[in-house]
């Protein structure tokens, strides 16, 4: 009910207007609507590869997390 309170006055308003001035204060309120809707993000792409650099060969099990906890282990407590 307030809602529409507010928009009789604000409808009131705008029939005293005279038209130039109902036009510029139609103008400024489509550019606030262009305003505040924002522009859609660009999409990410699905999948990102992250380039690796290594000397020499990678071992087989060199990647499996098991084998890289132990060797933490190994040089923590040697």
């Amino acid at each position: 009910m307030l809602q529409h309170t507010e928009q009789q006055k604000i409808l009131s308003i705008l029939k005293e207007l005279p038209s130039e001035k109902l036009d510029e204060v139609i103008d400024f309120a489509e550019y606030l609507k262009t305003k505040e809707i924002p522009a859609k993000a660009k999409k990410k792409p699905g999948h990102i590869t992250v380039p690796t650099f290594h000397l020499g060969k990678i071992e087989k099990g060199a990647t499996d997390r098991g084998a890289l906890y132990g060797e933490y282990l190994d040089r923590k407590f040697a």
